[in-house]
């Protein structure tokens, strides 16, 4: 990763913060790419883009590993300056930006058997356990789950942390990656 990269990032950090865009932390970032490397994760699925920092993130670890990711939003504006931002990066190759509503988008997916070495679900708080449900169908069996914000907003994950405590197929641990928030990360038993 470049000193450029580090720098473009905080200005689209700090245009994020500026404007209430819901952007991942730095922390988060650097963990998520850190993480691909390490893995040598080539396949990776993204529900809730906004302005494209935590696409940006991962894609910069996948021009290492050869890999992509495919990622949803719903909003059309914030869909279209995430656009513009994989092209300032240069990132785009590695990016599959769909637009739409995830859990319909993530149904054409399972009918053509897609499957995925990493999930990262930051969309919206109330649907984590549809986005949940419907992903766990699409992760290898050694693949990974990452939920952000399951500190912060937990309040609004209806029914989530009651379906997470009460099954048995998924091992699960919550990470304090932030100051005041935090990610889940799930993987098969």
């Amino acid at each position: 990763m470049t000193e450029k990269f580090l720098q473009e990032i905080k200005k689209l950090k700090k245009y994020g913060i500026e404007n209430q865009i819901p952007n991942i932390s730095n922390t988060l970032g650097m963990f998520l790419n850190i993480l691909i490397k390490n893995k040598n994760i080539k396949k990776i699925l993204e529900i809730g883009t906004a302005n494209g920092i935590s696409t940006l993130w991962m894609a910069e670890a996948l021009k290492e590993t050869h890999g992509n990711i495919t990622t949803f939003e719903f909003s059309i504006p914030s869909r279209n300056s995430a656009l513009e931002n994989f092209k300032k990066f240069k990132l785009e190759k590695y990016i599959n930006s769909i637009f739409g509503d995830a859990i319909e988008k993530i149904k054409e997916l399972k009918l053509k058997n897609k499957s995925f070495d990493l999930i990262f679900i930051d969309g919206q708080k109330n649907n984590t356990l549809k986005f949940l449900n419907i992903c766990e169908g699409l992760i290898k069996n050694d693949g990974i789950i990452i939920i952000d914000d399951v500190i912060k907003f937990k309040h609004k994950m209806t029914g989530f942390y009651e379906y997470i405590e009460k099954q048995k197929k998924l091992n699960y641990v919550v990470l304090p990656i932030d100051i005041d928030d935090g990610i889940m990360l799930i993987t098969k038993k």
